[in-house]
């Protein structure tokens, strides 16, 4: 076949409008594509650089955001807790202490219960321990704070305390500067500090319980702590008599042999839960001395 005729259609239509009409069209297409190609590029780039901010801003959030911890101790159990920072903690019975380590601070929650500090020292981060609406700022220290029904209480070891409570309308703080300072929070409000006992107030890590100079309510509440066994004297007028003793930690059978000795009682009832004495006799005690 002789395709001459085709060839000089052909090179006719070169030049008509619509080969350059497809031309053009064909030129803009491509340059639209390649237009599009780099927008996807550079879109793809900016999700990339945003995602990866997102993640570094999510660490951030993450490494900032203090991590919390709780502790405890069941009745009659006791521990030792070594923190994150080098600081130690040590609970006694029947406590819980919640621990938040940020960058910029250092919180804990007394719960409830009983709990020495002992403070590692970093002045970038404060270390508080707040109880019943009652703060504690170390100063590079180690303290004692108790949180228990009736009674709230700090007892400074050595170092330096500052001590606010959250409802005292006077706006005081009390600062602890010597070994064996207390203070106690009443009503909302601080005491003033007194010097206490520190073998006395710290008996429990050693296990023990120092009663002296408590009364005998006051003296029960501090032994039945120890025990899910509780002691009860069944009798009203002695809650205020006076008394004194060490006994080791829970040991219910001493404490009551103890008191029924120098009381005149007799166990009227025992069973799991409890001890309860009554008066042997007539007779009334007072202001007794009882063995350990």
């Amino acid at each position: 076949m002789d395709n001459e005729p085709i060839w000089h259609a052909l090179e006719g239509l070169r030049g008509s409008a619509v080969v350059r009409e497809a031309r053009e069209y064909a030129a803009a297409e491509q340059i639209r594509l390649r237009r599009a190609a780099r927008w996807r590029h550079a879109a793809v780039n900016r999700w990339s650089l945003g995602g990866a901010l997102a993640a570094a801003a999510a660490v951030a959030v993450l490494m900032l955001q203090p991590s919390t911890e709780t502790y405890e101790t069941q009745v009659g159990q006791m521990r030792q807790v070594a923190l994150a920072d080098g600081s130690v903690v040590r609970l006694n019975t029947g406590t819980a202490v919640r621990v938040r380590l940020g960058w910029f601070g250092r919180e804990l929650d007394l719960v409830r219960g009983e709990a020495q500090f002992s403070v590692a020292h970093d002045a970038s981060r404060p270390f508080r321990v707040t109880a019943h609406r009652m703060s504690v700022t170390a100063l590079g220290t180690a303290f004692d704070v108790v949180a228990l029904p009736g009674r709230t209480a700090v007892t400074l070891m050595h170092g330096k305390v500052l001590v606010e409570a959250a409802d005292d309308r006077r706006e005081q703080d009390r600062r602890l500067t010597a070994p064996g300072e207390q203070v106690r929070l009443a009503g909302g409000s601080l005491s003033r500090p007194v010097r206490v006992r520190l073998d006395a107030a710290l008996a429990w890590q050693r296990r023990l319980v120092d009663l002296s100079g408590l009364t005998l309510f006051d003296a029960l509440a501090e032994v039945n702590r120890y025990s899910a066994t509780k002691i009860v004297v069944a009798e009203p007028e002695l809650q205020h008599a006076q008394i004194s003793g060490v006994f080791r930690a829970g040991d219910v059978d001493a404490v009551s042999a103890a008191l029924s000795t120098y009381f005149d009682l007799q166990v009227l009832r025992r069973d799991a839960s409890q001890v309860v004495l009554g008066r042997r006799s007539a007779a009334v005690a007072g202001g007794k001395q009882i063995a350990s």
